[in-house]
Parts: structure tokens; C-alpha cells; sequence
């Protein structure tokens, strides 16, 4: 435990030095499990190995710095075992998720409008709707990326300028189900 406080300590630090909030830092889980010698056929314990897992939050990063590059390569150089991935995400769910939405119905209504015309009616008024998916997927992570885990590929982007993160992308999506009356009066 000692030395998992010792890397924390060296992880704040970093934080620091890269204008990064403390509270961007979460535990995610930790693990304490003996360690055992089973020398002459018997189990005896040793000591215990300790295992945690944080999670970094950065916002409003700009590519053209790479400070998630340099953050990862600081943190690796405090101490840091492994970093598992780089993950996007966007905290405007909520507004995009709305955005979807509005495109989703308005796409759908000029859809109806077209078979309407086509059908020599009018779109009358809506009978249902149902919202089937709502897709959020976010795009490329560190453990997906087949150019960072190259043979040349050493953990030091400094020793590798070439190396770039790539930008990263969240897709939110909306499906609906929209179902109109059509007004059929001037069928024959």
C-alpha cells in the first residue's frame, strides 16, 4: 500500500504540473490479495499484492498540444503500471441526444411527406411514436489503436513524434418510429 500511496502522490503531482484538477481523479476499484509461497507443499502467506484502477477525466482538450500524450507519458514515468485506454465522451449528452432527436423527427416527416405525394395523399395526423434506440458510441481508444501498438512503439511519444493520438469522435444516434394518418380523400 505503501507504494501505490507513493505513485498517487506522483500522479497528483503530474496533475498539477498539467493544470488538471485533483477532482478529475477517481478511484474506479481496488484490489488487495495475499500472496502466497507454497514451497515444502504448504500455502503459507507472504505478503499481499495491491491492485487499483483510477480513472483521469480531462476536458476541453485541444490536438494540437497532445496533452493526453504528454499526460500519459508523465503518468507512466510516475509509476503508472498501465493505461488501459483513452476513452471519448462528451458532456453534452443530454443536448445532443435532443438534437438527434429533432433531426430524427424531421426526417421522418419528410419521409411521410414523400409517400403522401407519391401516394396522391395527405399526411394527416401522427398515430405513434416510438423511440427504438438511442446509439451512443464513442470512437478510438488507446487499446484499439493497431498504430500505437506497432513494434515501434515504445511508450514515449517524445522518442516517436510521429505517433499521434488520434482525434476521437462520440456518435449519439436516434431511431424512431413515426407513424402518420394519411388523408386518402382524393383517392379514387
Amino acid at each position: 500500500m505503501d507504494r501505490i500511496a507513493k505513485v498517487l502522490n506522483k500522479i497528483e503531482k503530474v496533475l498539477k504540473e498539467n493544470k488538471i484538477s485533483n477532482d478529475a481523479l477517481v478511484t474506479s476499484f481496488i484490489s488487495v490479495f495475499p500472496r502466497y509461497d507454497y514451497a515444502n507443499g504448504e500455502g503459507k502467506c507472504i505478503g499481499y499484492n495491491a491492485f487499483l484502477s483510477v480513472t483521469l477525466t480531462m476536458n476541453n482538450i485541444n490536438k494540437k498540444d497532445c496533452l493526453i500524450c504528454e499526460v500519459i507519458e508523465d503518468l507512466i514515468e510516475a509509476g503508472v503500471s498501465s493505461v488501459t485506454g483513452v476513452t471519448y465522451d462528451t458532456s453534452k449528452a443530454a443536448e445532443t441526444e435532443t438534437a438527434a432527436r429533432k433531426l430524427a423527427f424531421a426526417n421522418a416527416k419528410k419521409k411521410a411527406m414523400e409517400y403522401a405525394y407519391l401516394s396522391a395523399a395527405k399526411v394527416g395526423d401522427i398515430r405513434s411514436i416510438d423511440e427504438t434506440n438511442v446509439f451512443y458510441n464513442a470512437y478510438e481508444s488507446l487499446a484499439n489503436n493497431s498504430q500505437l501498438q506497432s513494434d515501434k512503439y515504445d511508450h514515449k511519444w517524445n522518442k516517436h513524434p510521429d505517433l499521434e493520438l488520434p482525434a476521437g469522435q462520440v456518435t449519439i444516434s436516434v431511431d424512431a418510429i413515426i407513424v402518420w394518418e394519411l388523408d386518402c380523400a382524393n383517392w379514387v
